[in-house]
């Protein structure tokens, strides 16, 4: 229903005022969900990758961090044997010594902080920043030069430590530019995980990253560990964590605090007099407790004027809160706004940095590019996984990112097993094309299989005009039977296939009665499901499950080649529909926008509440709405401010979330499927990490651009790519050097 329409809004200025603050309210969350969310993983990525880059190219290249000859005091135990038990009793002792020293100086930095002994721990810090950014820099750039053979005088050395070493200092305990301050904390991180890897034995280094992530874990999760109590006080006093110890995203402090001072000086100066806070010197619109909206006329302000989403909003407010508006002071748009940019930023601790580069510094040691290449990647997963929902924003950009991820990853991995385990779909017995000769000749090969291809191509691209043809002059009962016959197909006929033939190779007998009760029940519930109303989770799997069943549907009945030529030309298609102004999906996507509707049940995925859902609430929105209003006024407003959220509540679930559509996830299937005829799990396992990167890729733009994006090309190359590349080059080579036990 759209919102013109509802008689709810109608005539009742309160409620169809808030139905406007939900609808700007929803548009800033939509926004901030992708600016905050993606951005600042990536934010993430960008200098965790660096900081480890940098400590892998120094160990790869300088001998000096190699070398064992001094340990750590923290370390005493050190013998140079290979007796297990020797080496495990001593790299388990020197884990709890240095596990003792780590928890002793946090400890202490709290105590430190809970008395408010800033100067304490600045002093402290600074000692230490003195130190890196001195001698650990000049011992590395000492030992730079001398591998790459570099000659360099003592003056001209002193004179780079110097400006080195002071910049630093100023940018991180002062201010500077946020990206200076950013690379000064990266470096630090850096040399410090080449002192560790320097100076720990090799099996503490080990133990000592476990060990250091269980204390992580109860530090930060426990009611009373040292780092929440310190993140908690923080929060408690309103004050940043010391800039020395956290690498953040986002503005840093110190410049922050100078223009916010600045700002607040200039609000009050403009707020002396109630007249001229009413002549439009300045005036302030708020929300809740924040300025969203500030015009200054004079041409020194901090602000001329926000953007057009702000000015939405505050028109909104002033229509709702016109009748008692009273100007106050508050800091200007320029410090609410970087205030929010802090709070948003996602933060991580040098240590994290450090220990992160240690491990990879070590498994860099080995002089095997794939482990180093493997724990980098790792690492970067468990960076993801471990920013999901730690914020706001967090939650709505990589949380989502993850639950579009997990059913693709799913569908394809089923996909995957069925092949290995079926051979019902491995053998094609006729193909569904009208060109399959059986032949060896090139020339043929390509003819036919492109002819095919081509027919499949206009076979779709017919269908889908037919479509938005359908949706656009609102036959959405024909649509509706068009979906619901392909959902019966796909439920009885393609599920009934396919467990007959799981039943098969496993070889379990099953009775017919008891064969059509289960079909029966497993269909019937799937068409109930996503066709009109069930639990969230339930539809997707049967999302998956169908997207899977077609997958096997074209990898059995279409040929070899005419499959991969048709994932090419399906991608390029993807493009043209969605990116080019009129094509099909792209209309079909504005359409559904314009007209406020959600888009046909069982064509997309979506990782929050489903359509059915939305609709079901709605209806009993409707039943609410026409009951009999309570007679008092204070009442009847209540009432009509819970109707409002509402309506906020069941737009908000249908608005938020990643949505992919099904025909992604078949032809992502299909393309596993197909890679399975090689016999060769690599390639498979090559497929799938190929297509998530891909997807990971376009929701990235996704986020940049901030518009419909095909979800087939860059996944469906990278796929093609690897399928080709492993399976004959990377995986015969690598049988030819096992065979001859060479090992890279």
């Amino acid at each position: 229903m759209n919102p013109s329409d509802r008689p709810a809004v109608i005539g009742h200025p309160i409620l169809e005022d808030n139905v406007d603050a939900n609808e700007a309210q929803r548009e800033e969350k939509s926004e901030i969900s992708l600016k905050y969310g993606a951005r600042h993983v990536i934010l993430l990525f960008v200098p965790v990758c660096l900081c480890m880059l940098v400590v892998i190219v120094t160990m790869n290249t300088v001998d000096y961090y190699s070398v064992k000859d001094v340990y750590l005091l923290y370390t005493p135990f050190h013998s140079d044997t290979t007796d297990v038990g020797t080496i495990v009793w001593e790299s388990v002792a020197n884990s709890v010594i240095l596990l003792g020293v780590v928890i002793v100086m946090t400890v202490l930095l709290i105590v430190l902080y809970k008395l408010r002994c800033y100067r304490v721990i600045h002093g402290w810090l600074i000692l230490s920043s003195l130190f890196m950014l001195f001698f650990f820099t000049f011992t590395y750039l000492r030992e730079v030069f001398m591998a790459y053979n570099v000659p360099l005088d003592y003056i001209t050395s002193s004179l780079i430590m110097w400006n080195l070493g002071i910049v630093g200092m100023i940018c991180i305990h002062w201010k500077g530019p946020l990206l200076l301050q950013q690379a000064y904390l990266i470096l630090m991180s850096a040399l410090m995980a080449l002192i560790f890897i320097k100076y720990l034995p090799d099996w503490t280094a080990w133990t000592v990253l476990a060990v250091i992530s269980l204390w992580d874990l109860v530090a930060v999760l426990c009611p009373h560990g040292p780092l929440r109590i310190l993140v908690e006080t923080a929060q408690e006093r309103d004050e940043p964590i010391f800039p020395a110890l956290i690498y953040s995203s986002t503005v840093i402090y110190s410049i922050f605090l100078g223009k916010r001072s600045n700002s607040l000086t200039r609000v009050s100066v403009a707020n002396n007099t109630q007249e001229q806070a009413f002549s439009g010197e300045t005036v302030v619109a708020f929300s809740n407790t924040r300025p969203i909206l500030v015009v200054d006329h004079h041409p020194d302000a901090d602000t001329q004027i926000v953007s057009s989403r702000l000015a939405k909003q505050a028109n909104v407010s002033g229509r709702l809160c016109q009748t008692d508006f009273r100007p106050h002071s508050s800091p200007s748009t320029s410090a609410a706004e970087m205030e929010d940019e802090e709070e948003r930023g996602v933060k991580l601790g040098l240590g994290d940095f450090i220990f992160y580069s240690v491990l990879v510094g070590k498994a860099s040691t080995y002089g095997d590019w794939n482990t180093t290449v493997a724990c980098l990647v790792a690492v970067l997963i468990q960076e993801l996984l471990a920013n999901t929902g730690a914020t706001f924003n967090v939650k709505y950009g990589a949380g989502h990112v993850i639950q579009i991820f997990i059913p693709v990853a799913l569908c394809m991995t089923f996909v995957a097993i069925v092949m290995n385990t079926v051979t019902h779909y491995r053998v094609q017995n006729i193909p569904y094309t009208p060109f399959h000769t059986e032949t060896d000749e090139v020339k043929v090969i390509v003819y036919e299989n492109v002819l095919n291809t081509l027919i499949i191509l206009s076979v779709v691209v017919l269908l889908t005009c037919c479509l938005v043809a359908l949706y656009k002059f609102r036959f959405y009962r024909v649509i509706y039977a068009w979906v619901i016959g392909a959902g019966l197909v796909i439920l009885f006929f393609l599920l009934f296939t396919f467990i007959n033939c799981i039943l098969d190779a496993i070889q379990f007998p099953l009775d017919v009665i008891t064969g059509i009760f289960l079909l029966w029940n497993l269909a019937g519930l799937g068409m109930v499901v996503i066709y009109w109303h069930g639990p969230l989770r339930v539809q997707q799997g049967y999302l998956i499950v169908m997207s899977a069943l077609l997958a096997l549907f074209f990898i059995k009945y279409l040929p070899k080649w005419t499959t991969w030529i048709l994932l090419v030309v399906i991608s390029l298609w993807d493009l043209v529909a969605v990116l080019h102004p009129r094509g099909p999906l792209r209309v079909l996507v504005e359409l559904s926008r314009e007209r406020n509707e959600p888009i046909i049940p069982a064509l997309v995925y979506s990782s929050t509440l489903s359509l059915n859902s939305a609709i079901t609430e709605n209806s009993n929105f409707e039943t609410l709405r026409s009951q009999d209003l309570p007679s008092t006024s204070s009442e009847e407003k209540k009432e009509k401010e819970k109707r409002a959220k509402m309506l906020e509540e069941e737009e908000e679930f249908e608005d938020d979330g990643i949505k992919l559509g099904l025909g992604d996830f078949i032809f992502y299937s299909l393309l596993v499927g197909k890679s399975c005829d090689h016999d060769d799990n690599l390639t498979v396992v090559a497929c799938i990490i190929c297509i998530l990167i891909g997807l990971s890729l376009t929701l990235v733009i996704l986020a940049i651009r901030k518009h419909a994006l095909p979800a087939l090309p860059i996944s469906i190359f990278f796929g093609v790519i690897a399928n080709f590349s492993t399976a004959y080059m990377i995986s015969p080579m690598a049988t030819a050097l096992a065979s001859r036990q060479l090992f890279v």
